[in-house]
């Protein structure tokens, strides 16, 4: 009898020994799991934030890049405009000594007023505008054509009072239109204050769509209103009409 229950015993110790084994391995391969989860996210964190640097070094250097391109092309325009005017003086000097006619003609490359009043005519019209559209841009980047648009509206305005631009076109080149604008005017125009905006200048015109809008629901308004007044009128009418052709028979006999 003590025989068994010392085997028991010492089978039911083993057992136990056992599973707190199996339990140890178990825990030791949780362990080992949150330590791998843990590992792996602090890799992806570390990676997100590369990545983040990465792009923000890329953002920086294209700025910079596009504040230099933007600095190179007011330079060239500046050249360009000196020598023009350069070119010029010549060719009215030239005029002056060998033109024939040239104490009462004036030539015709030199400004009058009647390019002075076009001029100040479309520099009315661009700030009333204030609308940078895709013909104003080559590969999203402001083109010449661009940057007589921003001359018009620019040129003259005080430094002090802020304008609003808006860059129309579509929404994936927007952002990278605006970002061109404004390495221009900041370049040219330092100390102008200006807003750049995507879309249109609602404050000229609005969609169509909003007006076909209100336009439907005024037809159907004014629909509603002309049937019933017809309708009315129509059997006022009959009524007129039955009464008088009554009267009318009746004074016959």
């Amino acid at each position: 009898m003590c025989g068994r229950m010392g085997m028991g015993l010492v089978l039911a110790a083993a057992l136990a020994v056992g599973a707190t084994g199996c339990a140890s391995k178990a825990q030791r391969a949780e362990r080992q799991q949150e330590k791998q989860a843990i590992a792996a996210e602090k890799a992806e964190h570390k990676r997100v934030a590369e990545q983040q640097k990465h792009d923000q070094k890329l953002a920086a250097e294209q700025a910079k890049r596009d504040q230099h391109l933007a600095a190179e092309q007011h330079k060239q325009d500046e050249q360009m405009r000196q020598q023009q005017a350069h070119e010029d003086k010549a060719y009215h000097d030239k005029w002056k000594e060998d033109g024939i006619g040239s104490e009462i003609m004036r030539p015709d490359n030199e400004t009058r007023l009647v390019d002075r009043w076009f001029r100040a005519q479309s520099a009315s019209g661009a700030r009333q505008d204030l609308m940078l559209y895709s013909d104003h841009f080559d590969n999203n980047q402001l083109n010449s054509l661009g940057r007589s648009k921003l001359a018009l509206i620019l040129d003259g305005h005080a430094a002090d009072l802020p304008v609003t631009i808006y860059v129309s076109g579509p929404q994936q080149a927007a952002q990278a239109r605006i970002a061109s604008v404004d390495s221009y005017v900041k370049d040219a125009y330092a100390g102008q204050q200006f807003q750049l905006k995507e879309g249109f200048n609602y404050d000229l015109t609005t969609p169509a769509l909003h007006n076909l809008g209100a336009l439907q629901k005024l037809n159907k308004e004014s629909g509603a209103q002309s049937g019933t007044a017809g309708g009315g009128d129509t059997t006022g009418g009959r009524s007129r009409m039955n009464s008088s052709s009554g009267s009318s028979s009746g004074g016959s006999q």
